[in-house]
């Protein structure tokens, strides 16, 4: 799992492109881009931050968005990264933009450069897919999960996901 991040990280940088963090909402008060989150780190363009648990999340950001290109973050909807659900713009150089959903959640986010003069196109699918790799708190620490097996995974991503606690959670993690 590391191989394929350094190696999405190292083919990002050679190609020119930026790599930026992708943000899945957890629990219950995600709906307005707060409370704890999945990290998808330096997760580079057409590649899927997808939580293979396939778990809704009420919100999706982006940070480091690139200074001098557009950017769009793209949303789905039908488990992981399928089901476009919206397309949005992201500002150059945001430090993190963030879009809530109310009605139908997310269940996983991507994101890609696009020019001035674009066609509109329903479905642009990810080239590959990253599970997160980090929860972060609300306090703004973060707690690695990359390298958890996928019995782990799913253990700490559904504590997580079900308002659990940064001791809950961390305790899990480190026993």
């Amino acid at each position: 799992m590391q191989l394929i991040k350094s190696t999405v990280a190292l083919a990002a940088l050679l190609s020119g492109a930026e790599a930026v963090n992708l943000l899945l909402y957890l629990g219950s008060s995600a709906n307005n881009c707060n409370g704890s989150l999945f990290v998808c780190r330096n997760i580079g363009p057409s590649t899927c931050c997808d939580d293979p648990n396939q778990r809704s999340h009420r919100s999706a950001a982006i940070e480091n968005v690139p200074n001098d290109r557009n950017t769009e973050i793209r949303t789905y909807a039908s488990g992981g990264c399928t089901g476009l659900k919206e397309v949005i713009t992201a500002p150059r150089g945001a430090s993190r933009f963030c879009r809530p959903f109310s009605s139908v959640p997310v269940t996983g986010a991507g994101w890609n450069y696009f020019g001035t003069k674009r066609e509109l196109v329903d479905d642009v699918p990810c080239t590959s897919s990253q599970r997160p790799d980090a929860i972060r708190f609300e306090d703004g620490s973060e707690i690695s999960i990359g390298d958890l097996d996928d019995e782990q995974y799913q253990t700490v991503a559904s504590l997580a996901n079900n308002d659990g606690t940064q001791s809950e959670i961390t305790e899990l993690i480190t026993s």
